[in-house]
């Protein structure tokens, strides 16, 4: 599917403004704060391997259904009629029909902030099928390289030291001697640059973000409702991070869910853009490091 053949809308607001695609997948294509460039990618060339047919990556922000099964956490989207309302600041994209290998229907409903350069998402898997489904919403955001990811790890005030607090978890594919990252006493960095192969690892948001910083903008992601670890897949996982040498993944999940027929699982996201993080308390003890990293 060449970039060219993507048909787009958008939705904006004084300083933040999305694309989104009208027809063949579920996809948001564009994001841009004030004058900046894109700063999701898009990769409309990659096709993953699926069965006799190939999968076309896109890029862009996409939900699918964890734990990763091909042919049953995505399927051909491109098969699957996509209805979009737009009304204000408010955007509904959704599947007409669910996937034929797991019975899920797709949706995302955006919300964009009337002055500020933050949106909410909320994913839905739909089960349209006869009897239960269990899955997990999973929010995948396609990246450029050239920054740096921060996952934070909040510690705990505890008077026992005899379990753990954290977790950090690798995929098979991942040599942690090859990642490079930053040790903080309270977060991990994760520079994007120099990959010959692919790496992926994940971790649970006790803080409830994360984000990725590149050319002085940080891309805060934040969860709501978030539950307790042993709910989540990939060994207890709410957020995920893949990359490879021409893109990076940013992801977070919500908790496994066995979803009545008839009903949906929602996970939300709130997106922010922050072009100075000295005001984000979040954001801010991490603003040395990060520009130290990044230069």
């Amino acid at each position: 599917m060449p970039k060219k053949d993507l048909q787009t809308a958008s939705l904006e607001n004084d300083v933040l403004r999305i694309e989104y695609l009208t027809s063949g997948a579920l996809r948001l294509v564009g994001l841009y704060v004030n004058s900046s460039d894109n700063l999701l990618a898009l990769k409309p060339a990659i096709q993953l391997p699926l069965g006799e047919c190939d999968y076309p990556l896109i890029g862009g922000h996409r939900l699918w259904a964890s734990p990763e099964k091909p042919g049953w956490s995505y399927g051909l989207e491109a098969d699957i009629p996509l209805e979009a309302e737009s009304r204000h600041n408010h955007l509904r994209l959704i599947q007409s029909q669910p996937e034929s290998a797991n019975g899920l229907r797709k949706e995302m409903q955006i919300r964009l902030d009337e002055h500020a350069p933050r949106l909410t998402i909320e994913h839905r898997l739909i089960n349209d099928g006869d009897s239960p489904v269990t899955a997990a919403p999973w929010a995948l955001s396609v990246l450029p390289v050239g920054g740096v990811v921060l996952l934070p790890f909040p510690r705990e005030d505890s008077d026992s030291s005899l379990l753990p607090e954290r977790n950090l978890v690798f995929w098979p594919y991942t040599n942690p001697e090859t990642l490079r990252m930053t040790y903080l006493p309270d977060a991990v960095l994760l520079p994007t640059t120099g990959r010959k192969s692919p790496s992926k690892i994940g971790t649970y948001l006790k803080a409830g973000w994360c984000g990725y910083y590149k050319d002085g903008i940080f891309f805060k992601k934040q969860i709501r409702d978030q539950k307790p670890v042993h709910n989540y897949p990939d060994f207890g996982c709410s957020c995920e991070a893949y990359l490879s040498d021409g893109f990076l993944e940013l992801e977070t999940l919500g908790p496994l869910t066995a979803i009545p027929p008839g009903e949906s699982a929602v996970h939300t996201e709130t997106w922010e853009l922050l072009t100075d993080l000295s005001l984000d308390s979040d954001t801010a003890p991490y603003l040395e490091i990060l520009e130290e990293v990044t230069q």
